[in-house]
């Protein structure tokens, strides 16, 4: 078991913290490479997976083995990184120098956690990798681990990926969230077109959106909310 960050989105945060989200599809990263590409099935005897790395040397693994280096593992404890704000006050203090009784606004929904201090104005926008341990409100259980293509996701996996049901002016629409506001009416009847939208949101512009389809890590997670050091504690 290990202790790691997790970045989420301000919806995928939120989705979390709803209790709506217990799946999240990630570009696969191999530890002790910094950079993959050309990731896919091995044509070589004896190996499941090949990869290039960044001097684009080929390099070829068994299935079993790349699950053991991808980056979380089943039993890992992922304290979620969000989108935050601290006190206007703390603008000019980086992360590292501030107190972990400092109060911290999450972006995902606005909720303010005021402990020693009091938030008097919220401060600039700071992104989820700037995030320190103390002020994550959210720890997640890893509880499975596959490989996929990304466009193999089932209408229940999407559902649990965390995409927002749809709420419009009309009671009897019903659907999921368009996070590209790319169809007519602003939702799609299916969980899946909505997590289409929301991956393409994120990783389109970087050359994996759906059209692509590329091979993902899905991992499988029970969301707790509170800090990962408060879980210590409870135990």
């Amino acid at each position: 078991m290990t202790d790691l960050p997790i970045p989420f989105s301000p919806a995928m945060a939120r989705a979390a913290y709803d209790g709506r989200k217990g799946q999240t599809r990630r570009m696969p990263k191999i530890c002790g490479h910094k950079t993959i590409s050309e990731f896919g099935k091995s044509d070589t005897p004896g190996y499941d997976w090949h990869f290039r790395d960044a001097q684009l040397r080929w390099h070829d693994i068994s299935h079993n083995d790349l699950l053991a280096r991808l980056p979380y593992q089943v039993g890992d404890r992922l304290w979620v990184r969000e989108a935050w704000r601290t006190c206007s006050q703390m603008d000019v203090i980086p992360p590292r120098e501030m107190s972990p009784y400092e109060p911290i606004r999450y972006e995902a929904d606005g909720f303010i956690r005021e402990l020693a201090c009091m938030m008097i104005k919220p401060g600039r926008f700071r992104p989820p990798m700037f995030m320190p341990r103390w002020a994550s409100r959210m720890t997640l259980i890893v509880t499975d681990v596959r490989v996929q293509r990304l466009q193999e996701i089932s209408e229940q996996d999407a559902i649990a990926e965390g995409v927002e049901p749809y709420s419009g002016i009309d009671p009897y629409c019903s659907g999921y969230l368009n996070y590209r506001n790319d169809s007519e009416d602003g939702h799609w009847l299916t969980a899946q077109n909505s997590f289409r939208s929301l991956w393409d949101s994120l990783n389109e512009a970087r050359g994996f959106g759906w059209d692509a389809n590329p091979w993902v890590a899905a991992y499988s997670f029970t969301v707790h909310r509170c800090n990962i050091d408060q879980m210590e504690i409870a135990a």
